[in-house]
């Protein structure tokens, strides 16, 4: 999932009550359905069967009584841009292999020379 709502819910009750009000929620602002929660593992209960329609997952980077709730994309859920078909964000040096310089490395070569000759 590469964007979602973050919703915050620490009232007591069942997680998929808490779930279901977020459902809720985000097909009210977006006008379609998320597919994925993601919740803190401490937050799970044994049963691992879909709430409101969707599945509920455990992820240690959510913090507890907040829920993640998008949609997962290519069956995908931990923002790999690789797998969703676009670029990685490393940088390319693709440029500098084939001679290019960075401005900074240009700027430096032409302040040593001007100094150099004067």
């Amino acid at each position: 999932m590469d964007t979602g709502l973050l919703w915050f819910d620490d009232s007591p009750g069942a997680l998929s009550d808490r779930v279901r009000r977020a459902v809720e929620y985000y097909a009210q602002k977006f006008g379609r359905s998320p597919t994925l929660c993601l919740v803190n593992p401490a937050m799970l209960q044994k049963d691992d069967r879909p709430v409101a329609g969707i599945q509920v997952r455990g992820a240690r980077t959510v913090m507890p009584n907040h829920f993640f709730i998008g949609e997962e994309q290519n069956g995908r859920s931990n923002g790999d841009k690789k797998a969703n078909g676009r670029s990685s964000t490393k940088s390319s040096t693709k440029g500098r292999a084939n001679g290019a310089r960075s401005k900074k490395s240009s700027a430096v070569k032409r302040a040593k020379e001007g100094t150099a000759a004067g």
